[in-house]
């Protein structure tokens, strides 16, 4: 057995075929050899395919059914999944184990440096989100966050558009508590809509809860700056001067044909 494992991240990516050139054919002779990792890649392949083929045909169109009986907004749905999506979807971000095939790959350590990521999936595709990617109508984007043992975390953005949510907790007042892990994927995803442009995500890391409404009102401001501003900045100084004793970001653009 090899001394260094892939880590979830890395295996994801091999499955998803988003490895390539040396980084690929490491991988690929690396679970030919490799008992544990070669048994991750096929939790992670036995997961997506339970999940495609029992969970998600059963609950989302209900999911959706519902949203649009109750009027729910064209601009965003919160997709609220079920208990049991959300431990099948677990087990596609297994905890990173310490082999770095990509360089923002890193290895989590307790009371490490604070971090933000996005999964999205189109269609039957699953693949991680990077600072500046684009992404497409009817995406669903899923949050992880890496505490660093903070206690709290608030996830909001401001679009091209101006508009500032609070996605986490979704439509919430205040921070969520979060759990004792180096690694939380949290509850539910987003499906994006048609409005053009940057989006700016931030998650704001704190040991108390955070007042949502001056974060909402200061995004407001940095959305009213125009897209250049959105695409620079990268943390929110009357949060910081609020309590946020770290931040993590990322950006994506959203293309409409």
């Amino acid at each position: 057995m090899s001394e260094q494992h892939l880590s979830a991240t890395a295996i994801d990516a091999f499955e998803l075929g988003q490895l390539h050139g040396e980084d690929e054919a490491r991988a690929r002779v690396h679970v030919t050899t490799c008992e544990r990792c070669r048994g991750d890649l096929e939790a992670l392949r036995s997961a997506r395919e339970r999940f495609e083929r029992e969970v998600m045909p059963r609950t989302l169109p209900a999911v959706i059914r519902r949203h649009r009986r109750r009027g729910a907004s064209l601009r965003r749905r919160l997709l609220v999944v079920l208990p049991v999506i959300a431990a099948a979807a677990a087990l596609l971000l297994l905890l990173p184990r310490g082999m770095d095939l990509t360089p923002r790959e890193r290895i989590l350590v307790k009371g490490g440096e604070p971090a933000l990521r996005g999964f999205a999936r189109r269609g039957d595709r699953v693949f991680a989100v990077s600072d500046g990617a684009v992404l497409a109508p009817g995406d669903d984007l899923r949050f992880v966050v890496e505490p660093g043992g903070r206690r709290f975390v608030l996830i909001a953005s401001v679009d091209g558009a101006g508009h500032a949510t609070v996605y986490h907790p979704y439509g919430g007042m205040t921070s969520a508590p979060l759990d004792k892990a180096p690694r939380i994927e949290l509850p539910g995803s987003i499906h994006l809509d048609a409005a053009p442009g940057p989006e700016r995500v931030f998650a704001l890391y704190s040991d108390q809860p955070l007042d949502a409404q001056p974060v909402l009102a200061e995004l407001r401001v940095l959305g009213a700056r125009g897209a250049a501003a959105i695409r620079e900045q990268r943390v929110l100084d009357g949060a910081r001067a609020r309590g946020a004793t770290a931040q993590g970001t990322f950006l994506f653009e959203k293309a409409v044909e």
